[in-house]
């Protein structure tokens, strides 16, 4: 009786481990037909929080890169921040950032990137996103349990394909950057660069050694060459450019 009931056991676990075998293939087509139909960053990352949560049950996970002091969030599933969200490396986020650049899990603070009303049965985790020895973001996820050994390579086999997603995705954005600055003059990026401090044109004018009405001139000149309507707008467009 007992050789039977642990026979049925046995067939129970290899039915599960085929059922997640088929799963995780399916799972990497999804990812794979993101690379390959859209190649856009948010797709990707959108279709590998949707693996986690078909084959590891993770019901809220976050994928962010790392900007500056900040981790902005890419692709959200569940009661996350929303997409867009600035959110400072500070306590356990800028601990990950403090470790060596390899495949590893942290606990985190829930609050810190998830929106749950009752958090008490979760932990939250986060994964460090890296290409050739430097942190560029975060996979983070809420889970009631920790990861099992068996599912680690498909957890790591996923940070992978983010990491070089976000490494692609930055490397077009500062192409993308470098053309956008060629449309203006060296002058005109000087003044560019002071517009998100919230200087006045004549507090420009003193710092760059012009008069006040040229710096008016160039502020004329930058909103024209790059689509901008106002200065509040090309003080954005400074920061994104990292000026």
């Amino acid at each position: 009786m007992a050789s039977d009931i642990n026979s049925a056991d046995e067939f129970r676990q290899l039915v599960h481990r085929e059922q997640q075998s088929v799963l995780k293939d399916i799972s990497y087509g999804k990812i794979a037909s993101a690379i390959y139909q859209q190649g856009d960053l948010k797709e990707i990352c959108e279709s590998a929080l949707e693996t986690l949560s078909d084959i590891l049950n993770i019901e809220h996970s976050v994928v962010a890169i790392s900007e500056n002091a900040f981790l902005t969030i890419v692709a959200a599933h569940g009661k996350s921040y929303p997409i867009g969200a600035r959110v400072p490396k500070i306590a356990s986020l800028a601990d990950i950032f403090k470790s060596p650049c390899q495949f590893d899990i942290q606990p985190i603070q829930t609050k810190q990137l998830f929106m749950l009303g009752d958090a008490s049965q979760t932990q939250s985790y986060a994964s460090p996103l890296g290409v050739g020895g430097k942190i560029i973001g975060v996979l983070a996820y809420c889970s009631a349990q920790a990861i099992s050994a068996e599912h680690l390579p498909f957890l790591q086999m996923n940070a992978s394909i983010l990491s070089l997603s976000i490494q692609k995705a930055g490397a077009k954005s500062h192409k993308d950057d470098h053309k956008i600055l060629s449309q203006i003059t060296p002058r005109e990026r000087e003044v560019l660069a002071l517009l998100p401090k919230g200087y006045t044109n004549a507090e420009i004018a003193d710092i760059l050694g012009i008069a006040s009405g040229t710096v008016k001139v160039h502020i004329e000149h930058i909103l024209s060459k790059l689509d901008l309507k106002d200065r509040t707008q090309a003080a954005v467009k400074a920061s994104e450019l990292g000026l």
